[in-house]
Parts: structure tokens; C-alpha cells; sequence
């Protein structure tokens, strides 16, 4: 099923597997293209309107990407729905819609197709939104997803928002937090895939993950804090 897309500003019809595109499919893109025109000014004119779009790139932002993920997957329901299309259109659809935003505009990410913040805020807004602000800012979460290993098993996101402290551990900020965790999933993943485990044996993988790095900053903690009080007592000595 081929999408329309505004490349240079030519209008063309890209498809997720090379072949033929038949005239029916044409008029079947044009059609989600039609609606996209109409449909996400909307949008964006919705959050505007709760204040939202004044928060990009600035501090409160996954505010912003978080409503975004919800519409966008409003709209590919409806989409989805009326169009019999399989999930694996999904990041052309978001590309297309991309195409029809004006101040959501992420350019240099468009067309990484894997990459864009339409795919990452689309990901994000299957989960409360309550979580992902104590968990970590949208910079943080970019990073987090940026991680080839997170988008190709989508287990391990489900993981980390069901298994992850509200509350980083002592002597982490939330992105520190969040950066220290990738760092050592990457390390016990380096050379597995992780898709041909079980749920059981990638959760437990996880979890020991989870367990060794709280342990560690347990550990960094009360060294931390031994040393303020041993200084502190010399201080007033």
C-alpha cells in the first residue's frame, strides 16, 4: 500500500515493499492523503488550543509529544480501520502525516522512518502519561528509544515501564537514571538477540539487570553519603 510523501517538494507515492503500485492504489493513498491535510492541522491546532505546541523543545515537552502520540494514534485507527491496513504501514502513515504538520515539524528525523519522533511519541502514548514524566524528559526518552535493540523488541519498553522505580535511586537524576539502565541493557544485550527469547527468559534478563544496577547504586549511595559525614566531621573539627 503505497503513502503519499513530499519529497523536495514533489509529491510521490512510497510503498514499504518494492513493486507495482496499481491505480487503485493511488487513489487509495490520495484519499489518506486528502484526510491527513484536513486532519492534522486539527490537531494541531487541538493542542494548541490546551496550550501545548508553546512547549517544544523547551522543559515540559513529552506534555506535548505525549498529546501528539494519542492523536496520531486516533488517526491511525481510523485510518487503519476504514482502509484494511496492516500494522506494518504504520511508519508510513506517520511519515505521510509528518508531511501535513506545521510546528510539530521534526525535519532532520522525518524520513528515518524508525527514528521519528511521530514513530517515538506514537510509542510512548500506549503508556500512562503520569509515568513517563517521573520516569524522564522527552530528551531522555529519545535517547532511550534511540536504541535499535528497544524498537526492534518492544517487550523491553513494556518491561521498563512496568518494572522501572517511580523514584530514580539516590545519587541518580531521571536522566542519569534512564541513561545508566540503556547503558546496561546494551551491555548484557551487546550479542543477543533478544527477539528469539521468551517472555519469561528476556524478563528475567531484564530483572537481573534491574536488580545489579539498584544494587550498585545502593552501594554508590551510602559511599556517598559516608564520605559527606566523615568531611562534615572534620569540617567541624
Amino acid at each position: 500500500m503505497p503513502f503519499v510523501i513530499r519529497q523536495y517538494g514533489a509529491k510521490a507515492y512510497l510503498t514499504e515493499k518494492k513493486g507495482h503500485i496499481t491505480r487503485t492504489d493511488k487513489e487509495i493513498a490520495d484519499r489518506i492523503d486528502e484526510f491527513l491535510e484536513s486532519a492534522v492541522p486539527q490537531v494541531e491546532e487541538k493542542l494548541s488550543q490546551k496550550g501545548l505546541l508553546e512547549l517544544k523543545g523547551k522543559n515540559g515537552a513529552i506534555k506535548l509529544w505525549y498529546e501528539t502520540g494519542l492523536e496520531l494514534r486516533r488517526l491511525w485507527e481510523e485510518v487503519r480501520t476504514r482502509f484494511n491496513l496492516p500494522d506494518t504501514e504504520l511508519k508510513l502513515f506517520l511519515r505521510a502525516a509528518h508531511d501535513h504538520a506545521n510546528i510539530l515539524k521534526a525535519d532532520s528525523r522525518a524520513d528515518r522512518l524508525s527514528n521519528s519522533y511521530f514513530y517515538y511519541c506514537y510509542l510512548l502514548a500506549q503508556f500512562p502519561r503520569r509515568f513517563l514524566e517521573s520516569a524522564g524528559n522527552w530528551t531522555a526518552w529519545v535517547e532511550f528509544l534511540d536504541s535499535p535493540r528497544v524498537r526492534e523488541d518492544k517487550r523491553i519498553l513494556e518491561w521498563f515501564v512496568s518494572r522501572s522505580p517511580v523514584n530514580p535511586p539516590m545519587g541518580y537524576s531521571k536522566l542519569k537514571w534512564l541513561r545508566a539502565l540503556m547503558r546496561s541493557m546494551r551491555e548484557r544485550f551487546r550479542k543477543v538477540d533478544t527477539t528469539l527469547l521468551s517472555n519469561s527468559e528476556l524478563f528475567e534478563k531484564l530483572d537481573e539487570v534491574l536488580k545489579k544496577l539498584e544494587s550498585e547504586s545502593s552501594l554508590g549511595g551510602l559511599m556517598k553519603a559516608e564520605s559527606q559525614s566523615i568531611q562534615e566531621t572534620r569540617t567541624a573539627q
